[in-house]
């Protein structure tokens, strides 16, 4: 009886081990969103046709891309257009060039971490 209490706690000793590096590696990832406040997703009700249901959202990534998504209600239905661009930000403007044919300049920006807030082509895009 006494062998079998040792083969359990050694199971279970060993069964914590292997847990351990799960919980320190999401605190990695925490940090580095922490130091790139920007990286998330930004809603932004932009107006297409006059439209008020009409949105458009930013997700930034932490390898500095980002996709954007418009989404417009047309002939009875949700429609997505997706483009993929990458970013950059210096002091607190924000740089985004697109890899689409429809943008052929780069869109700048204001970004005000302290006000959760992107202000895009006089749009402001924020956080849900």
């Amino acid at each position: 009886m006494h062998m079998k209490k040792i083969i359990k706690l050694l199971l279970i000793t060993m069964g914590l081990i292997m847990i351990t590096p799960t919980f320190t590696s999401c605190k990695d990832d925490e940090e580095k969103e922490l130091l790139n406040p920007i990286v998330g997703t930004w809603y932004c009700e932009c107006y297409f046709d006059s439209n008020p249901e009409d949105y458009s959202s930013f997700t930034f990534y932490a390898d500095k891309t980002l996709l954007l998504q418009t989404y417009y209600f047309n002939e009875n239905r949700w429609n997505v257009d997706e483009y993929i661009g990458v970013y950059n930000i210096s002091e607190n403007i924000i740089t985004i060039n697109m890899n689409s044919d429809e943008f052929s300049d780069n869109i700048k920006g204001v970004y005000q971490a302290a006000n959760s807030i992107i202000s895009i082509s006089g749009e402001i895009f924020y956080r849900q």
